[in-house]
């Protein structure tokens, strides 16, 4: 269909009984699929081919073009992240983006081979191959699989000492927290989209950088929708930060695409007598008025507000207490990173839910009007660190993928042991820290782990106990001490219990 659409001719060639291939079939289709649109996008007439076929122990999958032509140095560095080329951007084609980058490391984790062919001549056409290895044992195939989320939240930032109070809060707050430093990670963004995140939060260097490609990729893949996108800024010497969270739909919007929005701000849109109110800015009346209906036709009681500008989002923001804003970005007076700035500014709006919206075809300089945009708003310290840090552990909290509220409430308590178990620890004090009861505390300790908080504290003192034990001349009263035990005999007895011999016995059997 795309083919046509632009007036080319479409040929397949598809070899008759194929062998099998271990891998991912809807990743495997997305590689195919970017190539046959890549090819569509860089071709203006003539014809693009698809062929399936075999190569010795190899499953070949070529896209053949009769377009632009990729010169050699080009051939080079194409499937780089964030390379663009210039020569197509001048030609009005745009570049290929993250596309290609994505491909590589998808066909690797295939254990496959991806690559070009191109004359290098003007307009002479280009083919992509995938070598993909046959499967030799297809009785063995096990059941298929969709890419499952991880529990953690990525952090993305430029060097590790500016996002470790980010990843330290969020790891007392019960995260798995993960860091990349973008700059020695390499294929980060590959990765990030191969083994995708429970969340992601982007330091503001990096968001006004690569912050609205990725919310764009992110949001545009049905694996990885779901996936919240937060970006922050921190300047810790003046002790202030601030977080912005929105979600991103590209216009126009169908039913499903809003309905699913609805449901990741924690809504039921069948529920009867839930009264929300939701304001929707777009300088395009026909977009408006199709939001406004498809809202009000799955949720009668919501009350959906209408502004056919920035300024008149701001006014009605002003007026009524609003629970969601679509915001359309480009609009004429007041853009909507300018609605967005001044919500910023006031308490009253400062925390409303937003959804952006945008048109599909986003040229480079629309990338780069966002990205400033991006970075404008965060410039502005709105809270203290701690403040910042609390405000983007509720805005993950409420996603039910980075693990439960039992899960979660362990981690936080987990973390508070690690941090300070040469101290006394009392189950009343850990249950405080929490901000749960003793006994919820303990339900979800041994729902978690088997053990009660107490043993598990135990349990980690012993642990370290037992690395100063083997490395150390320490008298055991000494050790016992360092590791927060009081008493000698009891540190004994919980360590026989735990190890299986005395302290004693334990160094002069590991000692190094």
């Amino acid at each position: 269909q795309l083919a046509n659409d632009k007036g080319l001719a479409w040929r397949t060639e598809i070899s008759p009984a194929l062998p099998r291939v271990w891998g991912d079939r809807t990743r495997l289709q997305q590689v195919t699929l970017n190539l046959v649109s890549n090819a569509v996008k860089f071709t203006s007439r003539g014809e693009v081919k698809l062929s399936i076929y075999m190569e010795g122990n190899h499953v070949i999958i070529a896209v053949r073009d009769t377009g632009l032509g990729i010169p050699m140095d080009e051939q080079a560095w194409i499937f780089n992240e964030f390379r663009q080329s210039e020569r197509t951007t001048a030609r009005g084609y745009g570049g290929l983006g993250l596309g290609l980058a994505i491909c590589k490391r998808l066909v690797e984790l295939h254990n496959g081979e991806i690559g070009v062919q191109s004359s290098g001549e003007e307009d002479a056409g280009s083919t992509f191959h995938i070598r993909l290895p046959i499967l030799e044992n297809p009785e063995a195939l096990p059941a298929s699989a969709q890419p499952i989320l991880q529990q953690n939240v990525l952090i993305l930032a430029e060097d590790h000492f500016s996002s470790r109070p980010v990843q330290e809060g969020l790891q007392q707050a019960g995260f798995t927290v993960e860091v990349y430093v973008v700059n020695e990670t390499s294929n980060w963004f590959s990765r990030l989209l191969t083994a995708p995140p429970g969340a992601v939060v982007l330091d503001n260097r990096i968001a006004a950088r690569y912050g609205w490609e990725l919310l764009r990729v992110l949001k545009g893949n049905p694996h990885t929708e779901e996936i919240p996108v937060l970006f922050y800024s921190l300047k810790q010497e003046e002790d202030t930060g601030t977080m912005l969270a929105i979600d991103y739909l590209s216009k126009p919007v169908g039913s499903t695409e809003l309905l699913k929005i609805l449901s990741r701000q924690g809504w039921n849109t069948s529920a009867q007598g839930q009264s929300k109110t939701v304001l929707i800015a777009d300088d395009e009346p026909g977009f408006l008025e199709m939001y406004a209906e498809m809202i009000q036709r799955h949720s009668p009681d919501y009350c959906v507000l209408k502004a056919h500008n920035g300024r008149e989002a701001l006014e009605m923001l002003h007026k009524t207490h609003v629970d969601l804003v679509l915001l359309d970005l480009m609009m004429p007076e007041i853009d909507g990173f300018g609605v967005l700035a001044q919500m910023r500014e006031r308490e009253s709006t400062r925390d409303t839910a937003v959804v952006v919206l945008t048109s599909k075809t986003i040229t480079e300089a629309d990338m780069t009007r966002l990205s400033h945009g991006v970075a404008t708003v965060m410039s502005k310290g709105l809270y203290d660190v701690k403040e910042m840090l609390s405000h983007i552990e509720i805005a993950l909290a409420r996603n039910k993928k980075l693990g439960t509220d039992s899960q979660r409430l362990v981690r936080k308590a987990m973390a508070h042991i690690h941090e300070h178990y040469t101290q006394e620890l009392t189950r009343a004090g850990l249950a405080r820290h929490v901000n749960a009861s003793d006994g919820h505390l303990a339900r979800c300790f041994r729902q978690e782990t088997g053990i009660t908080p107490m043993a598990y504290l135990n349990r980690y003192r012993v642990n370290q106990a037992k690395m100063i034990l083997t490395t150390s001349d320490q008298s055991i009263t000494a050790v016992a001490m360092a590791v927060g035990f009081s008493d000698n005999n009891y540190f004994s007895r919980v360590f026989r219990q735990e190890v299986g011999c005395s302290p004693l016995a334990y160094r002069r059997a590991h000692r190094v």
